[in-house]
């Protein structure tokens, strides 16, 4: 379930970004860019994204999975103070 959540915050990122959170000329050098880097925060390419949902998209792209959400019920319940 954990690779699901992260899955869908890489799909969370896309829909607020406007683009992928990992860009290469190959399948596998995107593949390293997920086990290795870190996306640029999804307001630094769009201010108007709300940080809330930021935070929820990011920890569910945590690549240690200790700090990612447990399931998608937790991940629904977060509550994030709007700013």
């Amino acid at each position: 379930p954990r690779s699901d959540i992260y899955s869908a915050g890489v799909v969370l990122y896309e829909m607020l970004a406007g683009r992928l959170p990992f860009e290469g000329e190959s399948a596998v050098s995107v593949a390293i860019q997920h086990l290795s880097s870190i996306p640029l925060m999804p307001r630094e390419i769009n201010p108007d994204i709300p940080n809330g949902l930021e935070e929820i998209t990011m920890q569910a792209m945590q690549k240690d999975t200790a700090y990612r959400y447990q399931s998608a019920a937790a991940m629904l319940a977060e509550e994030k103070v709007p700013s």
